[in-house]
């Protein structure tokens, strides 16, 4: 767990999210998590769908093709 201002922002992707722990986040530099309400559920399962997407797109800037890991 890293704990970061709002201010900051993701330098190596066009998008990056945080889950706000308190206060308010008034710079937009981040796309907030939604916390689940139960495990496993449909929409929790979408939530980190969403969220691994918008890590890959940090993670793997610049590279062809798709990570091992999401071929189906």
């Amino acid at each position: 767990v890293r704990y970061i201002t709002p201010d900051v922002s993701q330098v190596n992707g066009d998008v990056d999210s945080a889950w706000l722990v308190r206060g308010s986040d008034t710079h937009g530099n981040f796309v907030l998590e939604t916390p689940p309400v139960a495990d496993m559920d449909d929409a929790a399962r979408a939530e980190h769908a969403r969220i691994m997407q918008l890590r890959q797109s940090v993670l793997y800037k610049g590279v062809a093709g798709q990570p091992a890991h999401t071929a189906v």
